[in-house]
């Protein structure tokens, strides 16, 4: 996973800075920083005030400036020379030129942005790594997402060939961003779930042949003796050997478990970021003209539909592995007092009943957990379609 770090919309800043005499706005031009999870976590548990990320975006917005300022000097140079032009075909081409040249600095600057946390990370390496040697192995996994779209609307009566209007069809980008996000964490709970089932599983097995153990070789204990007799006289090594192999297992069960919860609890809150940037943009859709933007509010709304019932599912799923890590710490619990030669056979038969109990329910809930992750998938999958179809008909209202 990544954490955004950084965001700057230059159409957003150009469009306060300078009013082209030609075009009405700059539209579509968006850039965001991410870095990997573990790499943000570091930064800001150091509180170390220069390695934070808040140093990555001071220098962000800097070099985001510095461009911002020069396109609007050359969209001031080519305010100034469209009108000189001798015919359509010259315009069109000063139009292309200047199109190159922002997709060309946008590109540039996207590559000065991904150096800024490597800069950053190989500072807090010189300054931590001996602490922790583990951090050498982090990778700073430095992402950034460029946008550019169309130079703008023809604000004049200079007929400008390639200009196309996309009018609204900004206002729905924020959605594709976030349907993509909501997506990806989705597809990180999943890959966990699918793990939970089957160390669920894993761990069934041992606790079952574990019950197994016990049924065939209690009867080599003298009746009178149960209570005091020693495991390790009637079991011996194979026992012990699927006991630690089980606590073993339910060690790394509880890790995929908490891994789950991390993940819903993260879906959830982007799921949450995103039904109310959508109640907005519903607002903004309505305030736009034409025929077709009536599909695009129906698209919007189903896609707030099945968010909804994305939140609801991952908040059952949250509950389900909040149950699942509680039954966990009980089941290592007996697993650890089990491994216990002292321990007698009127215990290992009462704990080997809750044991059996809990892990069954553990694996049920293992299926359970993961089939929840399913449907918070595929939902987040119809709502990566429908974000890029309401683009799409706004697209076509408007164009």
């Amino acid at each position: 996973m990544g954490t955004v770090v950084f965001t700057f919309d230059v159409s957003k800043q150009f469009n306060s800075k300078y009013k082209s005499k030609i075009f009405v706005k700059a539209e579509k031009a968006l850039l965001r920083l991410t870095i990997d999870d573990k790499v943000m976590d570091e930064l800001e548990k150091s509180k170390d005030r220069d390695l934070a990320a808040a140093k990555i975006v001071e220098k962000a917005k800097k070099l985001c400036k510095q461009v911002t300022d020069d396109l609007a000097v050359q969209m001031s140079n080519l305010d100034k020379i469209l009108p000189r032009l001798p015919d359509e075909q010259a315009r069109e081409k000063a139009v292309k030129d200047y199109r190159a040249v922002v997709e060309k600095q946008l590109d540039d600057l996207a590559e000065k942005l991904k150096e800024l946390p490597e800069e950053q990370w190989k500072k807090f390496l010189a300054k931590y790594a001996e602490a922790k040697k583990e951090y050498k192995s982090y990778k700073v996994n430095a992402v950034v997402d460029v946008t550019v779209g169309t130079l703008g609307v023809v604000g004049s009566g200079i007929a400008l060939a390639g200009t196309v209007h996309t009018g609204g069809a900004s206002l729905v980008l924020g959605v594709i961003g976030m349907t993509r996000s909501v997506a990806q964490i989705a597809q990180v709970v999943y890959s966990i779930a699918v793990d939970v089932e089957t160390q669920s599983n894993a761990l069934k097995d041992d606790v079952e042949s574990l019950l197994k153990q016990f049924t065939e070789s209690k009867g080599k204990a003298i009746g009178k003796d149960l209570a005091k007799t020693t495991v390790n006289a009637v079991f011996g090594a194979p026992f012990f050997t699927t006991a630690s192999t089980a606590s073993s297992k339910a060690e790394t069960l509880g890790g995929k478990v908490s891994g789950t919860y991390v993940g819903g609890v993260k879906l959830s809150r982007k799921v949450t970021e995103s039904l109310n940037a959508m109640k907005k943009l519903e607002g903004d859709l309505a305030k736009l003209k034409g025929k077709d933007l009536k599909k695009a509010e129906e698209k919007l709304t189903t896609l707030q539909g099945k968010f909804s019932k994305l939140f609801d599912n991952a908040a059952d799923m949250n509950a389900k592995a909040k149950r699942v890590e509680k039954d966990l710490k009980t089941i290592k619990k007996v697993l650890e007092e089990l491994k216990k030669e002292t321990t007698t056979l009127a215990y290992v038969e009462k704990a080997l009943t809750v044991l059996t109990n809990l892990a069954l329910a553990g694996a049920s809930a293992g299926v359970s957990i993961s089939g929840d992750a399913g449907n918070a998938l595929a939902l987040a999958n119809d709502g990566l379609s429908l974000g890029n179809s309401v683009l799409s008909e706004v697209k076509d209202a408007l164009g």
